[in-house]
């Protein structure tokens, strides 16, 4: 357990008359969940009860912070807004008089995303996007209209299935300038990871991915969401409810970008030297 999140613990037990109207609840106790957690309690800045998964949270709770699409999911009281990251291809649903749910997306906000390729690649007019999930519709949706008023052409690709992706990618030969993979777990595993990456080498397409690990693994570059810049992201949410200011149902957290010099070659792409000086991680 990490200083910061034994603090916030502590902070709980020395408070316990406060009412604890902003609790969090964790999928899990994996790596991501927990950074999440405490860019949350950082950026918060006070105590916050964590609630195990199933948890019920307490009288005169009025949001609940859920990382992992497990969480997410879960039904909560009718009054509580619920605020959910770290959940792609999810969205949570809730019933008419509920309380709104807010979701802090794993990808950067359309017009971040656009402006860290545009800087990567300047000649970016025509940009694919492979996606499966149902909840990735809205985020394509963005993503085509801010393309348009920026004079890039976005060209939605869904695959029914995993297994229509060497199709996709034949039917875009030749038409996209590159393609970028949403934060989508019904696509992203490593079988098709290296389709595309082969694909991408093949035919000179720069292909861009939402996390910072796939670059590493060959991907031109990455335009990412962190972990704990999605904890922030939710802190600031969950005061806007408090202060009686709800946030819009997606609040974006901040990008970071990082390049595989050795795959952006292999891709074709030349990388302007002013873009490598704004990115947070450089692979040889």
């Amino acid at each position: 357990m990490s200083m910061t999140v034994l603090l916030a613990l502590l902070l709980v037990v020395a408070a316990p008359a406060r009412a604890q109207d902003v609790v969090v609840v964790l999928g899990s106790d994996l790596a991501p969940y927990r950074e999440a957690y405490e860019g949350f309690v950082t950026a918060f800045g006070e105590p916050v009860e964590l609630l195990p998964l199933g948890g019920k949270p307490p009288k005169g709770a009025r949001v609940v912070v859920a990382f992992g699409g497990k969480a997410a999911l879960q039904r909560y009281p009718t009054g509580v807004t619920l605020v959910y990251g770290l959940a792609p291809g999810v969205r949570a649903e809730r019933e008419p008089g509920e309380a709104r749910a807010v979701k802090i997306p794993m990808e950067p906000a359309p017009a971040a995303l656009l402006g860290r390729l545009g800087a990567l690649q300047p000649g970016l007019k025509r940009l694919a996007v492979l996606w499966a999930s149902k909840g990735g519709e809205e985020s394509v949706a963005r993503l085509v209209q801010d393309g348009s008023a920026r004079g890039v052409e976005v060209l939605s690709e869904r695959l029914e299935s995993a297994d229509d992706l060497p199709a996709a990618l034949r039917r875009l030969r030749g038409k996209a300038d590159a393609l970028w993979l949403p934060p989508d777990p019904l696509l992203i595993n490593a079988r098709n990871f290296d389709i595309i990456k082969r694909y991408a080498y093949d035919n000179d397409v720069p292909f861009y991915v939402p996390t910072e690990a796939l670059a590493e693994k060959g991907a031109a570059a990455a335009v990412s969401v962190g972990y704990s810049d999605a904890g922030r992201a939710a802190a600031a949410a969950a005061r806007a409810v408090r202060t009686g200011k709800p946030p819009p149902a997606d609040v974006f957290a901040g990008a970071r970008v990082s390049v595989n010099r050795s795959a952006a070659a292999e891709c074709g792409l030349v990388l302007p030297a002013v873009a490598l000086k704004g990115v947070d991680k450089v692979y040889p």
